[in-house]
């Protein structure tokens, strides 16, 4: 418990939970089905001016990247909130979560903004204000439904308000996001950034007050996965964007545009591992193993190329001797090399499986040396405490015949 009291928790009983994800459900899909439609037809008015220029300059569609970037992540994000509400039916929590990753690739996608121009004002906006209200529970409560600390629940409450009194304002958000126009939107701008620099502004440290003083180690793991997607579509998005504006060409924008569009289905995936608790060290390994080869891809290129500047120009050797020289020596470089990186990169990344090795290493050394039964127990429940952290360790030991 950290200082200043318990956290605040909200008590939702699973019945009433059940029921207002159903009617959150029956609000958002008709609305991302027909806002969707109408985006794809025409995504220009919805989409940012630098991603258009960004897609335009690596010969995509507007058309294309409207279903690569809004509707294939949203069409995933119900899947996986489908897969909640079937695997974990009772947690509330488990639910808000869901939904809350469903609404946010809503509001990203500019469902709301789309639908004004083929639904009634009231039930278009309806579909925002839903959206934002299940995006701000789900930011302030994950990972663990508490508002930690406590005071969070004050902006999240405004941000909640300030959604239902003023129902245009995620169109009027989204044109100042995007720098487009938005239809309808007759909102200043000042209320918009305000509530903006508000939310984030106490989210934010939230967040990291909360990971480093109340989680335990299986909500950090909950958070690491959620932090990935997010990652991942920050540098993909960003990196596309100042390749843009450095004149990089073409095909590096294309790495980064796929690793957005990676990010964005990666991200739902990623929440719903996170709430769903399934697989959650794994992430540890798939962020060791991808630097670790990354920098191993690097480095063998960098020694192939020396290798052959070498032959060529320091040794009077063809050139295709040299390439049949360099491609040697770096396939005989790769296993040691990867060996090297790779625990290097464990030691940073991966520090659990690092520490759990070391751990078991030091406990085979110590049995070798023989032990008392007594000292080999406590050992053992240490070793175990320390590498797969159980709730609980019992030890059974059978009597000799």
């Amino acid at each position: 418990m950290a200082p200043g009291g318990s956290p605040s928790q909200l008590a939702v009983s699973p019945r009433v939970a059940r029921l207002l994800w159903l009617a959150s459900i029956l609000i958002l899909v008709p609305g991302a089905t027909v806002g969707l439609a109408v985006i794809t037809t025409d995504p220009v008015p919805y989409s940012a001016p630098a991603f258009l220029e960004v897609i335009g300059q690596v010969g995509i569609s507007p058309v294309a990247g409207a279903w690569i970037g809004f509707v294939l992540p949203t069409v995933v994000a119900l899947v996986v909130a489908m897969v909640i509400r079937l695997g974990r039916p009772h947690d509330p929590f488990a639910l808000l979560f869901g939904l809350s990753i469903v609404s946010l690739f809503l509001l990203l996608a500019g469902v709301g903004t789309a639908l004004l121009t083929v639904w009634p004002r009231f039930w278009a906006r309806l579909v925002d204000v839903v959206a934002i209200e299940l995006t701000i529970a789900g930011l302030f409560l994950f990972p663990s439904g508490r508002f930690v600390p406590r005071w969070t629940r004050w902006p999240a409450l405004a941000a909640a308000v300030t959604a239902l009194a003023v129902p245009g304002l995620a169109e009027a958000a989204r044109a100042l996001g995007t720098d487009t126009v938005a239809p309808n939107a007759d909102l200043h701008p000042a209320l918009v950034t305000g509530l903006t620099l508000v939310t984030l502004g106490s989210w934010l440290p939230a967040q990291v007050y909360r990971y480093r003083r109340h989680s335990t180690s299986l909500e950090r793991l909950q958070t690491r996965w959620i932090l990935f997607g997010f990652a991942l579509v920050l540098v993909g998005s960003l990196g596309a964007i100042v390749f843009r504006v450095l004149g990089v060409p073409a095909r590096a924008a294309v790495w980064a545009l796929v690793t957005g569009a990676v990010g964005s289905l990666l991200l739902p995936v990623a929440a719903g591992l996170a709430v769903m608790r399934y697989r959650l060290y794994e992430l540890n390994r798939i962020i060791s193993r991808t630097v670790s080869y990354a920098i191993l891809a690097a480095s063998l290129a960098l020694t192939f190329a020396g290798a052959v500047f070498l032959f060529t120009r320091m040794l009077p050797i063809s050139g295709d001797l040299a390439v049949a020289g360099s491609t040697l020596a770096v396939a005989a470089l790769f296993n040691p090399a990867r060996r090297s990186i790779q625990a290097a990169v464990d030691r940073r990344f991966n520090r659990s499986h690092y520490d759990a090795a070391q751990l078991i290493e030091a406990f085979a050394a110590k049995l070798q040396t023989g032990t008392g039964l007594s000292d080999l127990l406590t050992e053992v429940k240490a070793v175990l405490g320390r590498t797969v952290e159980p709730s609980a360790a019992g030890i059974w030991l059978k009597e000799a015949a």
